[in-house]
């Protein structure tokens, strides 16, 4: 079984953020300012509200895919109930070049079969609930491509993009739909 942070960079963020913001706290009690403890306490628990999707692990086996929060499971499938499996770019509009992207790709598991449409609003409505997703990285797709039969579905991005020229080492099924 595979453990990866589904989204690393938020993760660090999230971390650093709060280490700010815990330190701050206890500077205030420190300084006996006890209300401005209290509302730096109130920032730390509204942040880990808003950002509770950074603390997603998702954990990929040989019997599924399931998402963790803090070591409580969320969500979890079998991979006789995933229909779709694919890297998505969520910023439909931000392109910095003919062939280059601004952002980050994700690898999602679905429990549906997806139209162009249904993506595009998973798109638009970025991480959906019912769908696992982790951040694209090249490992991460290497796990995924070994434990999916089936075929990958690229939204918004297409595998030169992503790949290069290597598209010919692959040896899985391929289908690219671009928005």
């Amino acid at each position: 079984m595979k453990k990866y942070a589904a989204n690393p960079v938020g993760l660090g963020v999230f971390a650093g953020s709060v280490l700010i913001l815990l330190l701050l706290e206890a500077v205030y009690l420190a300084l006996g300012n006890f209300p401005a403890a209290a509302l730096f306490l109130g920032l730390i628990v509204l942040y880990a509200a808003f950002h509770v999707s950074s603390l997603h692990t998702v954990h990929l086996s040989r019997k599924g895919i399931s998402k963790h929060i803090l070591g409580f499971q969320s969500a979890a499938y079998h991979w006789s109930e995933i229909r779709e499996v694919g890297v998505l770019y969520p910023k439909v509009t931000k392109r910095l070049g003919k062939n280059r992207r601004a952002g980050q790709c994700f690898i999602y598991f679905s429990p549906r079969k997806m139209d162009s449409q249904t993506r595009l609003k998973a798109c638009v409505n970025w991480p959906p609930k019912d769908i696992i997703a982790m951040t694209y990285t090249p490992e991460r797709f290497r796990q995924s491509v070994s434990l999916w039969d089936g075929k990958f579905v690229f939204f918004n991005i297409t595998t030169r993009e992503l790949f290069g020229q290597d598209t010919a080492l692959f040896d899985f099924d391929v289908q690219e739909i671009r928005y």
